[in-house]
């Protein structure tokens, strides 16, 4: 190489590609029959990093499937929030009877629902028009 290229420091590589299509690939028994009908033409010839179009496919693939599985759990959690927060606004029925809802609670500790004595719970009122 050094006569084609002088001492640039140029590093020129050579590879060669061989793809076979048969029903056996991937198997051991084949890998040995291939090596030995190349190494039959050239004994110097390496064989290395033997694949199957499979393997190249999925490897091919496996960013994607990575971006897909991670969205797809991205979504499960948002939607089990989604479920839990829906749930937890809710209206509950309490020990008395009465509906209370977790915004309804906020809302009463925070303005009292009865505008006669300004209590919380509004049971004074309702006690007294019923006498």
């Amino acid at each position: 190489m050094k006569e084609n290229f002088g001492d640039d420091g140029v590093n020129a590589t050579r590879f060669a590609v061989l793809l076979v299509r048969t029903k056996r690939a991937g198997t051991e028994s084949f890998l040995t029959e291939a090596r030995q009908a190349i190494w039959s033409v050239n004994a110097n010839l390496p064989v290395f990093r033997v694949r199957t179009l499979k393997d190249l496919y999925d490897q091919s693939m496996a960013r994607t499937s990575f971006t897909l599985v991670m969205l797809a759990i991205a979504g499960g959690m948002a939607l089990l929030l989604g479920i839990v927060g829906i749930y937890a606004s809710l209206p509950t029925p309490s020990r008395s009877g009465h509906v209370r809802s977790a915004s309804a609670s906020l809302w009463a500790r925070r303005a009292p629902s009865c505008v006669k004595c300004s209590c919380a719970k509004a049971r004074c009122c309702r006690q007294s028009a019923r006498r």
